[in-house]
Formats: structure tokens, C-alpha cells, sequence
């Protein structure tokens, strides 16, 4: 029986000894002999920037491990106004999920993935994930996380995980998936979520903005540069990076490219029809139903998954459709991952999964050698011969991979758990919603003399989803429908709502999660610090809910980049329209609303 993930190590803010945060200078500073680093994950520092360069294709429990160091020191330091993931040019993939060998090592790997998922989820510092390439499981899982997540032409993206393509939704993400997703579906089951749990067709370049997984496209050519403004960029502030963002992205999507985005051949109504349910007999009794060459194609390749991690994944993402915050949700999911771990099946998995690997050869991360040449250390020669990408487009790794053979048959399953009393019989037999565990222990510890309180945070809504992503159909809703703040009582024209969008959004919601300016300080509408005093009125009176500090700049009211006059009018809400804003509206308010007298909105 494999080993289960301990509590414990839930309160672990850091794996190793972390370095006392140092304090940059204010002037821009080269970029630092990396020697004494290097290893698969590479520290960069560079003016008020951090990098952290992916050497290679996965992600082990060192690795993780390093990246979390660096992210915990940096996060304390309040000279580092952000922090940016990207791959080293020579790898052809951003993450390809876990790299693991024995059955302890998975165990490890997905104990140290939780943690990871979760710092990034609730880290103070903005992140900017580029994934410049194939990004599987975890890769897209901690992207996901992310205030800014950046796709090129080259991104693949896919968020299952698992030995022996058994299909895991980590720890987190279908919390991620429910809140930052743009279903234009209006159905309550959240199908698109679903549908990426379930099957997990790879997105493919520009379909991440539209689906929301990504919040820009960039092309691959201008990373160097991105990263290099990103860096001399003197503000944390989410909008400042924003537009500093914007300066290099490509195209946003059209009007037409969101009218006319399908899966394959069949339009998204399809999938929304077909994945709303609440149970994977629902959902293949409904692509039964379609009878169409798509819906057979469909049904042929969840016969090859494991129909138990399906049913847990589309249990997952119902469980973030009910109202809990984050940290609940990483609760849930953990201890579904719990049951999954002592499953035959899962078992089977890895040992598929071992004997590929034995004949896998991993590509190792670059010379130290090479590391320390000269001439990379420049930091202009460096960025663009590492940061840029490679001169050919970078592929996904093979998915031909044997199916194990599964304890039951997809048939099979479906007998069981048929109705919604058998389906409630099935989980509570296989024990996969209890925690067979300590509750996560949310004290405050000290490791190595530095207090970490980070797996204390939790949130219910991404603070930074109206700063950075575009709006989601409910948010078209609240504004035409008059219940968004200073939207005004009487209807809107086309004009009027788009008006209102580039005057409102790229700010941050508030409590009651309206779309409006903010009128004070994020800290005092969003930060509650454990006082012990439980004022929270919580499970966990010491969890924290809280606003990133560095999202916000208090003392920003102009744009670093721009002096004088054009600075305060560039960083005003009323500047130019965010990326994608009036396409985004354009085509809602096509698909959602009808034109009454006098071109009023009225939704549909």
C-alpha cells in the first residue's frame, strides 16, 4: 500500500533551507552568476524582476522542491515586483507534468505538487506563466493558478495527470477550472470544465485564451523582450504588467474566432450538451444520444481511460461548483487522491508507468559549462538565445501509451453508479470523499528560523480574474440586467455596455464580487490576518482570507513606464481597452442578447 500524503507536510512552507530575502538596489541590476543554482529549475534575477527557467521536459520532487524555495524568498522580498516561469529554449516542452520511477517517488511527487499548486495559488507576488509549449497535468495546473498565463503558437495544453495516462486532476484544479474557464454554456454544471476533466483533447495555441486557460497570446519570437520589460517594470501593480503585456501580444481573438471555435468539426454547443451532467453515466448516456461520428469518436477514447479517475474527476469539479474557497477544495481533492492511490488501478498505472519509463531517455538540463559562458551572461545575448524558444516549433510528447487494464469496464461502472442514490452508494464505498487524514493543520511553524503561513491562505474567487482575464458571460449578465454596481437603472445599448466594461474592468472585484472600480484599499476589503480571535467565523479560524498585497499598489497612480501626463492618463481605468475587451463583448452580446427599440439590450 502506497504511503499517504501526510498533514504535516502540508505546513511545510519551504522544502530545505530558504535564504533571508535580500534587498535589490533600485537601479537594474545584471543578470547573476546562476553556477552555484544550477540544477533542473534555474534562479535569474534581473532589476525588480525574478525568472525561474524550466530546464527540463517534467518536473521532479527536487525541482518542485527548488521552485518553491525560490518563490518563498521572493515572495518576502518587497523589491520583487514579479516573477516569471518560462522553458529553456533547448527543451521542447514548458512542463510535461511529473517525472517520477518507483511508487514512493509518485507519492512524493504529488505530495510536493499539492504544496506548489497551492503556494502559487495564493502567492503575493504576481506570477507570469509563459507556457511556451506543450503543458501537461501539472505544468497546466500551476499555470492555471496564475494571475497572467501566456500561450504562444506552440502551446498544447492538457491538465490530466497520472501514470499510465490514468487521467488525475491534481490537487486545485477544478477549483481553477470552475472560476477562471469562460463557459459561455450559462449551465450550471460547468460542461467545458468538465470536459477538459474528462477527455482532455490538448488545447491548442489561440484556443486557450478562448477558453480562458490562457490570458494572452504572445508570439514566441517576442518572449525575450516580454520578459525583459516584465523585469525593469518598477510596480507589482496587476494592471501596470497588464499593459505592459499587451505591448507585446499578438492579435486577440476575433469575433469570429469566438463565434466559430469547435472541437473538431462539431460546434461547442455540442460538448456543453453533452458534458453538463453530474455523473459519467449521464454524460455517455448523452453522447450515446448524439449518435454522431465526433460523439462515437469520443465515446471509443473514454473507454481506454479509467472510468473510477473520470467519475472522481467530474465529482471534483462538482465539488467546486458548491460554494467553498480554495483551501476546502485542495481538502477535497487530496482526499479523493487518498482513495485513488490504494486502487488496483492505479497500481496497474504505475507499473505501466515504471516500465516506460526504463526505456525512456530524459533529456538532461544543460551543462554548467555552458551555464557560465560569458556571453550568456550578458543579459540581452542571454534572453535571447535562451528565453526566446526554439527555431522550430516544439512538438508534444507521444500519447501512444498502452492502457493498463482497468478493474472495471467503462460499461461496468456505469451499471453501478447509474442513478444518483448508486453513484452516492459508489463514492461513499470507495471512501474517496472521506479524509482518511488529519484535517490540514493551519498553525503557524517555524522551519529553519522563517515562519511560514502561506497554506493558512485561502480565497472564493481569483482576486485577479477581472484584473487580468476577460469577462466571463455572467459578468455581460450582471450589466445588462442592471444589478452590477453603476451600471444605472435604465437598459443599455451595445455601446453603453462595452462603455462600461473599458471604464470597469481590469480592476479587481470586491466582496460581493460586483463589477466595480475599487473605492478603497484591497487590503482593508480583502485581508483578514489571524488574530486568533476568530473573527472569521470559519471551520479554521486561523485560515486567512485574504488580497495578494503586490497586486494592489497603493502608491501607483501612473504608469512606471510612461512619465509625466501620458503615465497618469495610460494608467487610468479609462485608458484604451483592455486586449480582447470589445471582441469578447461584441460576440456575448451577439450570442446573448436581443436589440430592442432604440438598440436596448435585452438578455436573451
Amino acid at each position: 500500500m502506497m504511503r499517504r500524503f501526510s498533514s504535516a507536510a502540508l505546513n511545510i512552507g519551504n522544502v530545505g533551507a530558504a535564504s533571508k530575502s535580500k534587498s535589490v538596489d533600485a537601479s537594474l541590476l545584471p543578470f547573476v552568476d546562476v553556477s552555484t543554482h544550477f540544477s533542473s529549475v534555474t534562479p535569474i534575477r534581473h532589476g525588480f524582476g525574478r525568472v525561474l527557467v524550466l530546464n527540463s521536459p517534467r518536473l521532479d520532487v527536487d525541482s518542485i522542491a527548488a521552485i518553491r524555495t525560490h518563490l518563498e524568498e521572493w515572495d518576502g522580498d518587497a523589491d520583487v515586483k514579479v516573477i516569471a516561469l518560462v522553458k529553456r529554449a533547448s527543451v521542447p516542452v514548458f512542463c510535461g507534468g511529473l517525472q517520477v520511477q518507483f511508487d514512493a517517488q509518485w507519492s512524493d511527487a504529488l505530495e510536493h505538487a499539492s504544496l506548489l499548486s497551492h503556494q502559487i495559488a495564493t502567492l503575493n507576488t504576481p506570477v507570469v506563466s509563459i507556457m511556451d509549449g506543450p503543458t501537461h497535468g501539472l505544468g497546466a495546473s500551476l499555470s492555471l493558478h496564475t494571475p497572467f498565463r501566456i500561450s504562444t503558437q506552440n502551446t498544447i495544453s492538457s491538465f490530466k495527470e497520472g501514470p499510465g495516462g490514468i487521467g488525475l486532476l491534481l490537487p486545485g484544479t477544478a477549483f481553477a477550472l470552475r472560476h477562471l474557464l469562460l463557459d459561455d454554456s450559462q449551465l450550471p454544471g460547468s460542461p467545458l470544465a468538465k470536459w477538459l476533466a474528462v477527455v482532455g483533447d490538448p488545447l491548442k495555441g489561440l484556443e486557450n485564451v478562448l477558453t480562458g486557460v490562457a490570458t494572452h497570446h504572445v508570439p514566441m519570437e517576442r518572449i525575450s523582450p516580454l520578459v525583459t520589460k516584465l523585469c525593469e517594470t518598477k510596480s507589482s501593480d496587476l494592471r501596470v504588467l497588464d499593459m505592459v503585456i499587451e505591448e507585446f501580444a499578438a492579435s486577440s481573438p476575433s469575433v469570429d474566432d469566438w463565434a466559430n471555435w469547435s472541437v473538431g468539426e462539431e460546434p461547442m454547443e455540442v460538448v456543453y450538451r453533452c458534458f453538463r451532467h453530474n455523473s459519467l453515466a449521464e454524460i455517455v448516456a448523452a453522447l450515446k444520444k448524439e449518435n454522431t461520428p465526433w460523439s462515437n469518436k469520443i465515446l471509443s477514447q473514454m473507454s481506454r481511460n479509467c472510468p473510477t479517475v473520470m467519475e472522481l474527476n467530474i465529482e471534483a469539479v462538482n465539488l467546486a461548483l458548491e460554494p467553498q474557497d480554495l483551501l476546502s477544495s485542495f481538502k477535497n481533492d487530496l482526499s479523493m487522491l487518498r482513495g485513488v492511490e490504494d486502487s488496483k488501478d492505479f497500481q496497474s498505472a504505475l507499473a505501466l508507468e515504471s516500465s516506460l519509463r526504463e526505456n525512456e531517455n530524459p533529456v538532461d538540463a544543460l551543462r554548467p559549462e555552458v551555464v557560465l559562458d560569458p556571453k550568456l551572461l550578458n543579459r540581452d545575448t542571454w534572453l535571447a538565445s535562451e528565453l526566446e524558444g526554439a527555431t522550430t516549433p516544439s512538438t508534444a510528447p507521444s500519447t501512444e501509451t498502452p492502457t493498463p487494464t482497468w478493474s472495471e469496464t467503462l460499461e461496468t461502472h456505469i451499471t453501478k453508479t447509474s442513478s444518483a442514490s448508486k453513484r452516492k452508494s459508489w463514492l461513499k464505498t470507495g471512501q474517496y470523499l472521506q479524509n482518511k487524514s488529519e484535517e490540514i493543520d493551519a498553525t503557524k511553524q517555524s522551519i529553519d528560523g522563517a515562519t511560514s503561513i502561506w497554506i493558512n491562505r485561502t480565497l472564493t474567487s481569483y482576486p485577479h480574474r477581472t484584473a487580468t482575464s476577460l469577462p466571463h458571460v455572467e459578468d455581460l449578465a450582471k450589466v445588462v440586467k442592471g444589478e452590477a454596481k453603476n451600471s444605472g437603472d435604465m437598459a443599455l445599448t451595445q455601446d453603453e455596455v462595452l462603455t462600461y466594461f473599458a471604464n470597469n474592468w481590469n480592476t479587481f472585484l470586491d466582496e460581493e464580487r460586483d463589477l466595480s472600480s475599487i473605492s478603497a484599499s484591497p487590503v482593508e476589503n480583502w485581508r483578514l490576518e489571524d488574530s486568533g480571535a476568530g473573527e472569521l467565523k470559519r471551520e479554521d479560524e486561523r485560515t486567512v482570507k485574504f488580497f495578494p498585497s503586490k497586486y494592489y499598489d497603493l502608491g501607483m497612480d501612473f504608469d512606471p513606464n510612461v512619465s509625466g501626463v501620458d503615465g497618469e492618463e495610460r494608467y487610468s481605468t479609462k485608458r484604451k481597452e483592455k486586449w480582447g475587451l470589445r471582441q469578447r463583448i461584441d460576440f456575448l452580446v451577439a450570442e446573448k442578447c436581443k436589440v430592442g427599440d432604440g438598440g436596448y439590450l435585452q438578455w436573451k
